[in-house]
């Protein structure tokens, strides 16, 4: 025979926690595949750094003289005057899923200076810190004779470094130019001197996003256009040049960040797709289970997809990338919301409510100057429109409990009508054992036995929803109500599985049974009028009107005996309606009406 494997009493998610813990995953995938990806992309820099460190120090090992790893010597000169220009542009740059400010600094400089007496000179022109790679590189001091290089320069990669003697009785003027590329933050430590007279320096912003001088930098003396001056006499500090580009979007960049906000808009979407169906459409959320949620949130991310995909190809504008991606996603998800709900809602409101919900991420992303105000109107129109419907939304809820309550107890009339006549079977089946041989009546003792513990189950059930209108928490009827239903199919595709094979049994060995005469009917109503009591057909306990049995939580039935035709009647009183209930009933074999107290 069938075993019933018994179903797990733990609870399970709601709806609700299931979105929020998809969309706490998706937000933890969003932020630690970047993350995993930059880490991968930092150690193979990391390695690719320490292998090329070991190169140059096993080539300096085994050529010591090599020029560029010796810092010349000397003393700091003394300036007569600093004039340097710098053009300084910026361009974000992709590297992995992360984008930065990458800066090219073009120098131009002139120093004039005078040598020591019988000491050597040494000249200090570093490049920025933080760069990558420095090109064009020059030193060349002005003569009568015309610009040249001078001898043992060294072009290192911190910078320009030269160290020799130079006259004392004249000034010498020294011409220096290099173009340095970095990223994020300029910052450029001004020529180590003894003393500088004069200092000008011209910077000039060309094609650069917004930019910030921090207090602790050197502060410029005038800022006119795009064009920032810094002019002293006798300058005497220890403080840089800096200027801090703030980590600015590229087109690639603001895809990777809209990318990164998936988690937060399906989240988002998710409680306003709950939120408009308990207000409008709450039948639509008695069958709505986590799959359907998880396709729904996959169709909504669909937009997300099409647009990182086009982003990142980079052949097309940003609004062109939207439209084709809101063309291609938006008519799916609404007929995925309409096959769920219905058209109605899926055109009305969910489809609005989309692209509501798409216009907060993109202002996000690029919303640029007006973003603030944006989100400001958008949080205002949330606001007011839960403000307008909150008690709306209450009310269709309590419809919604109780369209489902109704349904429940539906199932359970059907599943209590299904016990009932499966324990009629089991009381007949008593009379089969005198006819079966010991293997047949061992099979019908564990069919018996599993059939009357499924059938105590339902008395669980029953409990379970009569719960639901005891002052329940409101949490614990949520889960009653997603675990119930499927309990109830699940009990009653057991019962009849094994009222199945005591059919079997009942088939194979039939047996006769006692029909009742009219005395026997009328003793049995006299002692029921007598005693006062209806008795459990399960148990047997009598007790006065209930729908349920005190002992064993039955749903028990009100037996009237018609006085015309003797024919036993069996009132279920928990489905009896009592505002249309006039006290009387009618035979459902002769038609003769008899009054019900």
């Amino acid at each position: 025979m069938n075993n019933c494997v018994k179903k797990s009493d733990k609870k399970a998610f709601t709806l609700i926690e299931l979105m929020i813990v998809f969309a706490i995953i998706s937000i933890i995938a969003v932020i630690l595949i970047p993350a995993f990806l930059k880490a991968r992309e930092n150690a193979k820099r990391q390695r690719g750094e320490k292998t090329g460190q070991v190169t140059a120090d096993e080539s300096l090992r085994k050529n010591p003289e090599l020029p560029y790893r010796i810092k010349p010597e000397g003393k700091l000169p003394f300036f007569s005057s600093e004039s340097m220009k710098i053009a300084l542009s910026v361009k974000p740059h992709r590297i992995g899923m992360d984008v930065y400010n990458r800066f090219e600094a073009d120098f131009n400089g002139q120093f004039l200076l005078k040598g020591i007496k019988n000491e050597p000179v040494r000249l200090d022109f570093r490049f920025p810190q933080g760069t990558t790679e420095a090109r064009d590189v020059s030193l060349k001091f002005i003569t009568e004779t015309g610009a040249e290089e001078p001898e043992q320069v060294i072009y290192d990669r911190e910078g320009i470094f030269w160290a020799g003697i130079l006259p004392e009785d004249k000034e010498i003027k020294a011409e220096i130019s290099f173009i340095a590329l970095g990223r994020n933050t300029f910052e450029y430590v001004l020529p180590p001197s003894q003393r500088a007279n004069i200092v000008e320096i011209e910077l000039t912003m060309k094609e650069t996003p917004a930019y910030i001088i921090p207090d602790w930098a050197l502060q410029p003396t005038a800022v006119t256009g795009s064009i920032i001056s810094w002019k002293f006499n006798n300058l005497v500090t220890d403080r840089d040049i800096t200027v801090v580009f703030p980590e600015a979007l590229s087109p690639i960049g603001r895809v990777v960040l809209m990318c990164k906000l998936v988690g937060v808009a399906v989240l988002f979407f998710g409680l306003g797709f709950w939120y408009l169906c308990a207000l409008y459409r709450p039948e639509g959320l008695i069958k709505f289970r986590f799959p359907h949620f998880l396709l729904l949130a996959l169709t909504y991310s669909l937009f997300f997809i099409i647009f990182g995909v086009l982003g990142f190809r980079g052949d097309l504008s940003t609004v062109t990338a939207t439209g084709i991606s809101a063309a291609l996603s938006l008519p799916l998800l609404t007929l995925h919301v309409s096959r769920i709900i219905d058209i109605k809602f899926a055109l009305t409101r969910n489809l609005v409510f989309s692209i509501f919900t798409l216009a907060l991420v993109i202002n996000g992303v690029y919303g640029g100057d007006y973003r603030d105000y944006i989100f400001i109107g958008a949080v205002f129109i949330v606001i007011a429109f839960l403000t307008l419907t909150f008690r709306l939304w209450l009310s269709n809820r309590e419809k919604w409990f109780k369209m489902v309550d109704e349904e429940l107890m539906k199932k359970l009339e059907d599943l209590g009508q299904t016990v009932t006549n499966s324990m009629e079977m089991f009381h007949k089946s008593e009379k089969c054992f005198n006819q079966c041989n010991s293997d047949e009546r061992k099979e019908l003792t564990d069919c018996r036995k599993n059939l009357i513990e499924r059938c105590r189950e339902y008395k669980g059930l029953v409990e379970q929803h009569y719960s639901l209108t005891s002052g329940t928490d409101r949490s614990d009827a949520e889960y009653i109500r997603s675990s119930l239903g499927g309990k109830i199919v699940f009990l009653k595709e057991r019962i009849v599985l094994y009222k199945t094979d005591l059919q079997m049994f009942l088939d194979r060995y039939p047996c006769e049974e006692e029909s009742k005469t009219p005395d026997v009917i009328e003793e049995s109503k006299k002692v029921t009028i007598a005693e006062g009591k209806i008795h459990c057909p399960l148990c047997g306990y009598g007790a006065d009107y209930s729908p349920f049995c005190p002992n064993c939580g039955t749903i028990r039935p009100k037996v009237i005996v018609c006085e015309k035709c003797n024919d036993t009647v069996h009132i279920p009183l928990h489905v009896v309606n009592r505002e249309l209930f006039k006290g009387e009933i009618y035979c459902i074999k002769c038609g003769a009406k008899e009054k019900l107290d």
